[in-house]
């Protein structure tokens, strides 16, 4: 009690004298709330502040060497409420030395591509215990257009942007090709693929109609399917319930998931952008748009318009574009989601472009 009343009655004297000091630290945190304990190591007097409603502390300040514990509010996204990553200051300031040094808090937000990490200033009179992230970067990907004779090069692509799984549709020969390179970490079933670079994937569940893989790749279970060019609404959302049946809604199900692959239909979320073409329906409620509006009453959000927020063609039939190539993430995922990306195809010939995404949990 006496430290609290000496620090507010010191509160507005330093105010207004203390001089600005240096950056001492930035601490990354994922976008659901949580505490850090932050340890402070200080001659006399000290207190900490912010004007970010949603970081408090647990007290507002120590003498000498002491802790204190910052809470940070919730960042979580959904389908409705989209919030970007946020930086908030929060100011360590020593009476002793009139000094206002300022460590920031970075909060996951929306994907937005940057990489962001914990650090602490050279010198620093700070410490907390950082958390340790595993880090997933996983590619959906749709090979048709290419031969066996491209796994070469395919391989060589994935490893040059880091995948570290690998969710893929193709031909049984050429999908049994490319696992082959996976040195047994990869799982094939009609034509459908999924490789991990590191651990063997424990494969879940498949189905036949569509050709479909679930397993589980460290703490995420991934679902790919195709569910083929010419198949009609009707077959795709039956399909597409078969598919979130045989894995996601499964009961004691994993809490983390992926599910992708080439689904052809038609994202209700493209419609009415400048950049939308004419033949695209416009009416929410089209037919055309059922198979989507039912993942997506599923609780999975669609990381690719979640991020870009406009029409985004990944599949070129004919003179038509349009995005036939879908990666839904569950909220547990999307929430840790840090980049979300549309490739350009690796294969002149692929008539797909791939989707990746990298999620730190």
């Amino acid at each position: 009690m006496l430290l609290s009343l000496l620090l507010a009655a010191a509160c507005g004297e330093v105010a207004e004298t203390s001089s600005a000091g240096r950056k001492i630290g930035e601490i990354y945190v994922t976008a659901f709330p949580g505490a850090k304990t932050v340890l402070v190591s200080l001659d006399g007097l000290w207190r900490v502040r912010t004007d970010e409603e949603w970081i408090s502390f647990d007290v507002n300040g120590r003498d000498g060497e002491g802790a204190f514990t910052l809470w940070y509010a919730s960042n979580v996204s959904d389908f409705v409420t989209s919030h970007p990553a946020r930086r908030g200051a929060v100011v360590v300031e020593s009476l002793k030395d009139m000094r206002a040094d300022t460590l920031y808090v970075i909060q996951q937000g929306v994907p937005d591509g940057n990489e962001y990490a914990s650090s602490t200033a050279d010198g620093t009179y700070i410490e907390f215990a950082d958390t340790p992230f595993a880090t997933a970067k996983v590619c959906y990907a749709d090979f048709s257009g290419a031969s066996e004779a491209d796994v070469p090069a395919i391989k060589a692509w994935l490893e040059a942007n880091g995948i570290d799984v690998l969710a893929a549709v193709w031909t049984d020969a050429a999908a049994a090709t490319l696992a082959a390179e996976y040195d047994g970490n990869a799982l094939t079933h009609g034509g459908v693929l999924l490789a991990g670079l590191s651990e063997v994937p424990d494969l879940l569940a498949t189905t036949d109609v569509p050709a479909s893989l679930t397993a589980q790749v460290g703490g995420i279970a991934y679902s790919v399917a195709g569910f083929g060019a010419d198949s009609s609404e009707e077959e795709r959302y039956s399909m597409a319930r078969t598919l979130l049946e045989s894995g996601y809604d499964r009961p004691e199900s994993p809490a983390r998931w992926l599910v992708g692959g080439s689904f052809y239909y038609l994202s209700v979320m493209e419609t009415g952008y400048p950049s939308t073409p004419s033949w695209y329906p416009s009416d929410p409620s089209d037919t055309a748009f059922t198979t989507d509006r039912y993942m997506q009453a599923a609780n999975l959000v669609d990381c690719v318009w979640m991020t870009r927020r406009g029409y985004t063609p990944t599949y070129t039939a004919g003179e038509r574009s349009w995005r036939a190539d879908y990666v839904y993430a569950s909220s547990s995922v999307w929430n840790a989601a840090t980049v979300v990306e549309v490739y350009d195809a690796p294969i002149a010939a692929m008539t797909h472009r791939p989707i990746g995404i990298t999620v730190k949990y």
